[in-house]
């Protein structure tokens, strides 16, 4: 028995959300596509799918901070491709 179960994929996700040919078919939900797409579409279909989960500036009952500098933004973005674990572990 699996301690985890997949929600059903909603009917919703099959409606043409854009009007790019790019998203005229279906993207798969739990596998990689076949084939490529345009970056900014795929970009807009996972950020809209992310906005779903919440957005902690609008949440009253987030008790953490959820806006930083700008310069804290650029260096994190600058960083981004490091793996720090690796390094401390394997130094």
């Amino acid at each position: 028995m699996a301690l985890h179960e997949k929600d059903p994929v909603r009917a919703e996700l099959e409606d043409d959300i854009y009007a790019s040919s790019d998203l005229s078919t279906r993207l798969p939900k739990y596998n990689f596509p076949q084939f490529e797409h345009d970056p900014r579409h795929a970009y807009s279909v996972v950020h809209d799918e992310l906005m779903l989960d919440g957005n902690s500036r609008q949440n009253l009952a987030t008790f953490c901070q959820t806006w930083g500098e700008p310069e804290v933004h650029k260096l994190m973005d600058e960083c981004m491709d490091k793996n720090l674990i690796d390094k401390d572990e394997y130094p």
